[in-house]
């Protein structure tokens, strides 16, 4: 998927639905370029914080491009925190090797600035 402005940029007023869009991750020390088909687009989306401007963005499947990282995000009744714990045991049952980096609340996550 991609944010508009992106689709703007590359595809002009084509429909994007089925367009093909190369990757350079160089960057990333990667030896070779990312193809992906376009499947879908999003509105504007802000990462970091609300009062961050958006960004030009690309979706890529997990499995295509297993170098960058997932969020999971965890709707709960309860208090969040109490069930980190038991959210790391549960993506370790389904891969041992699986990092797991920064648990935060979406209220922390909001905070950011």
């Amino acid at each position: 998927m991609l944010l508009s402005e992106l689709r703007k940029d590359f595809l002009g007023d084509q429909d994007p639905i089925g367009q093909r869009l190369t990757f350079d991750f160089q960057e990333r020390q990667e030896t070779k370029n990312y193809q992906a088909i376009v499947v879908g687009v999003t509105g504007e989306v802000h990462h970091t914080s609300l009062a961050s401007p958006p960004f030009r963005e690309a979706y890529l499947p997990i499995d295509q491009s297993p170098l960058f990282n997932c969020d999971l995000v965890v709707r709960t009744t309860v208090d969040p925190k109490s069930i980190t714990g038991d959210l790391k045991k549960a993506i370790w049952s389904l891969d041992r090797d699986e990092s797991v980096g920064s648990l935060r609340t979406l209220d922390e996550v909001l905070d950011l600035d």
